[in-house]
């Protein structure tokens, strides 16, 4: 995996269902707390 494919929510290339969701959940977590802008 890219170092920047996060960024653009690229998480297709994970075969594992639960890394997956995982990486989804620390993104969505990400996004929603804004105090890193």
């Amino acid at each position: 995996m890219k170092k920047g494919s996060v960024t653009g929510v690229e998480v297709i290339g994970f075969d594992n269902k639960s890394d997956r969701e995982a990486l989804d959940g620390i993104i969505q977590e990400v996004w929603e707390d804004e105090s890193w802008r």
